[in-house]
């Protein structure tokens, strides 16, 4: 049975369960606040009663007595009706000195309660007996019996009247409670529609805060939880499109590297084959092999170093940019010094979120890209420039060289992406792909501007420090 009770408790909703505690309990409180007041209604109805009959007996003890003294039995059976008529009283009777009774006034038969109730209220009959004697002699003995029935009606229909006030109010608490408890459970109800829609992969839902103060504050936490879940699920969604970007990237990485690096490969096969057969000029295998060594050396340095770029740790601090620069510069002196090139910094270059090796690295292959596609006779003239932008700095780096036809302009950051022969320009064609990968990688954008005989102007955004931001 209590395992039965259990599975329907468990069963049901949380109104139905506060609506069935209530319902109850109330109902008990008014059962023992009813039934306490009954008890103490009979007690007090009883002592009232007994008090009437001990009243009743000693009034009618000196009147008996002087009528018992003449012998008079007529005046006494009067004297007992009387007393047979009054409230409560249905009998008076008069036993003589022998024991015998001389004679018995009885009242109205009480019109009672059915039994039940009368046994449930309690009340029961008194009686009260006292002698009667005058100078010493006793005469006899007087009895009086008084019924509860009236006080029993009277307290009945007391009972009634209580009751039909502890029901009213019991109603009107119930409704009461009930229009409080649909208030509050309607937020807890839309909590419960909002959490099974969230269940379903719907993490825009927040909901106004209403109700009681627990329930506010659990509204309040159901829209922190749901805000955190929302946020979480885009870092989620974000970090999946960039390793399914990384993976589409890797997997066309890989396939443009076997391409590149089966030449210098093959190179060096061809080419040792023919020293072995002896069927070419020695110094001249030896060159071709030495070339194709030190292309594959170089493709497998500038791959090397493309890979690391993922692998390198994050900025902890802001960086100078004009630090970088010079950084960049020192390394390629030699080139600089060979081509004439001249470096103009516009200032001021606002310091960025970036680590020095990849800041340097980005500047140095745009400085060298400058240098290497120059126009003949004319020394290269590479301008850097920046300018606040929201929470980022948008660089410029601007050349003089032969510039980039415009349906090349999306080619040109593509791994080992070339727009020349080796014989005009060498290089591997990964240095611009390497800039791209920074940038894009510390959450910026770059892009290209040029024509050909115009030079070209490369621009791209990097996370500005807090003192960027304010100079905005």
């Amino acid at each position: 049975m209590i395992a039965g009770i259990r599975k329907v408790w468990q069963g049901r909703s949380l109104a139905e369960r506060l609506i069935l505690v209530l319902l109850v309990c109330s109902s008990l409180g008014n059962i023992a606040l009813l039934s306490h007041q009954v008890s103490e209604d009979v007690r007090q109805y009883d002592e009232a009663l007994r008090r009437q009959a001990v009243e009743d007996i000693e009034t009618l003890v000196p009147a008996v007595g002087d009528q018992a003294l003449i012998g008079d039995y007529t005046a006494i059976q009067q004297i007992a009706d009387r007393f047979a008529g009054h409230a409560n009283v249905i009998l008076v009777r008069w036993i003589d000195a022998r024991g015998k009774e001389v004679l018995a006034a009885e009242g109205p038969p009480p019109s009672g309660l059915p039994a039940p109730v009368r046994t449930w209220l309690g009340l029961a009959e008194v009686e009260e007996s006292r002698p009667v004697a005058i100078g010493g002699r006793q005469y006899g003995t007087l009895t009086v019996r008084l019924s509860p029935a009236a006080l029993e009606r009277r307290l009945w229909s007391a009972v009634v009247g209580d009751a039909v006030i502890l029901l009213l109010a019991w109603l009107g608490q119930v409704g009461l409670t009930l229009v409080v408890l649909r208030r509050s459970l309607a937020s807890l109800i839309d909590l419960d529609s909002a959490v099974r829609r969230i269940e379903t992969g719907d993490l825009s839902q927040r909901l106004t805060p209403n109700g009681s103060p627990e329930v506010r504050r659990l509204i309040g936490a159901f829209n922190d939880m749901s805000e955190a879940l929302e946020s979480a699920n885009r870092r989620i969604l974000g970090s999946l499109r960039k390793e399914e970007a990384a993976h589409r990237e890797l997997t066309r990485f890989s396939e443009i590297l076997t391409h590149h690096l089966q030449e210098p490969v093959r190179q060096l096969i061809s080419f040792s084959q023919i020293l072995e057969r002896g069927d070419g000029d020695d110094h001249t295998c030896l060159t071709f092999i030495r070339e194709g060594a030190a292309r594959l050396k170089s493709l497998l340095a500038d791959i090397e170093l493309y890979l690391a770029l993922s692998h390198l740790p994050g900025p902890e601090s802001v960086e100078s940019v004009v630090e970088a620069i010079r950084a960049a510069m020192s390394e390629l002196a030699p080139a600089i010094e060979a081509t004439g090139a001249e470096i103009i910094l516009e200032r001021p270059l606002p310091d960025v979120w970036l680590d020095r090796r990849r800041l340097t690295l980005l500047f140095k292959e745009l400085i060298c890209n400058a240098m290497e596609y120059r126009r003949a006779a004319t020394p290269p003239r590479i301008h850097v420039a920046a300018q606040p932008l929201g929470g980022f700095v948008r660089f410029s780096v601007d050349d003089n060289g032969i510039g980039i036809e415009s349906r090349y302009l999306d080619r040109i950051f593509g791994v080992f992406n070339r727009l020349h022969t080796r014989e005009e320009h060498p290089g591997n064609g990964i240095g611009l792909a390497m800039v791209r990968k920074i940038v894009l990688a510390a959450g910026g954008e770059i892009g290209v501007k040029s024509a050909p005989g115009q030079g070209s102007a490369f621009f791209f955004t990097l996370p500005a420090s807090q003192e960027a931001v304010a100079l905005e």
